[in-house]
This record gives structure tokens, C-alpha cells and sequence, in this order.
């Protein structure tokens, strides 16, 4: 069983990890990058550590670091906040099918929750009169972040040992999680 301490530690470490992604971000990209769109890291690493960690990252949790995101980059506070913790706890009510599946099982479910959500973040911010961006930016972000999630989940597999609980239930720690 994984203890309280060990819980929290392992959350400080994620949010450790977010806080130094959304710094990263922050860097304005080369005249030469500006034009290319940028996946969304934040709901990759986000759902990656769902889906191979649920209690990681409670939705508390993922509610107030994408508003903290949203506060840093001056969008609209709390509807992509909203959206997000709606798709990573979809994600988190698939987790025990997942776990038995194939990545390429996992990479639909994530495909298809990231594009539902981007779409329906469109077509609030539509219905508001917000301004939004043109419908091949989107399409592209899309893509490139549905691109990107293979890559974040490598990276969080090799540098934060984040696995996906097998079906005995041990975990790359060797800590049984029953």
C-alpha cells in the first residue's frame, strides 16, 4: 500500500513538473519556431499521469494548475479549466480498461478526449463572442498535440519512472498498490 507521505511527495514532484513545463513555456519561441503550432503539453503530461497514476493527480488538482495556466497566459479563467478536468476524468473512469489495453488503445482514448474538448472549448468561446482562433489553427494544435502525447508519455516513462500499474498490481516501484 503506498503511504500518505509518499502520495503527496510523488503530487509535489508532478506539480514540480507542470510548474517547470508552463516556465518553458514562457520562453517566446524564435522567429524562425513562431509559426508552427504548439501541442499542449500541460493536458498530455496531465493525462499521461492519469491514466498511469489516477491518485497522483486528483481533479482538485488539475482544476488549479490549468487555472493557474490560464491566469499566466491571460485567456478567459476557467473554461478551459472546466474542459480539462471533464476530459482527464473521463480519462480517470477509463483507467482499469486501459490498463489492460494497448498503447494504441490508450492514444485513441487520449486522441479522442483532447479533440472533443479542444472542439467544444471552439464552439464556447463561439457562443460567447470570444475571439478565437481560425479553424486551421485549431485543426493543427489538434494534431500536433495528439502527435505529441507518445512523446510525453516516453519522456514521463524514462524521467519521472511514471508506468502504468500492471494487471497484478505492482508498480515499477515494486510497491504493491491493491
Amino acid at each position: 500500500m503506498i503511504v500518505a507521505g509518499d502520495i503527496w511527495l510523488r503530487r509535489a514532484l508532478f506539480c514540480i513538473a507542470v510548474f517547470a513545463l508552463l516556465a518553458f513555456r514562457m520562453i517566446p519561441p524564435g522567429t524562425h519556431l513562431a509559426f508552427l503550432p504548439q501541442p499542449d503539453v500541460l493536458f498530455c503530461v496531465m493525462a499521461t499521469w492519469i491514466i498511469r497514476r489516477p491518485e497522483l493527480v486528483p481533479p482538485w488538482l488539475v482544476a488549479a494548475l490549468v487555472f493557474t495556466s490560464e491566469i499566466l497566459f491571460l485567456q478567459v479563467p476557467g473554461l478551459w479549466s472546466a474542459i480539462v478536468v471533464i476530459a482527464t476524468e473521463y480519462l480517470r473512469t477509463q483507467v482499469n480498461r486501459l490498463r489492460h489495453m494497448s498503447f494504441a488503445y490508450e492514444w485513441l482514448h487520449f486522441s479522442v478526449s483532447y479533440t472533443v474538448g479542444a472542439l467544444t472549448y471552439q464552439f464556447i468561446a463561439m457562443l460567447a463572442f470570444m475571439q478565437t482562433a481560425p479553424a486551421d489553427r485549431v485543426i493543427l494544435d489538434i494534431v500536433f498535440t495528439v502527435l505529441a502525447y507518445p512523446l510525453l508519455v516516453a519522456l514521463a516513462n524514462l524521467v519521472f519512472r511514471v508506468q502504468k500499474i500492471s494487471k497484478d498490481g505492482d508498480s515499477i516501484f515494486g510497491v504493491t498498490t491493491k
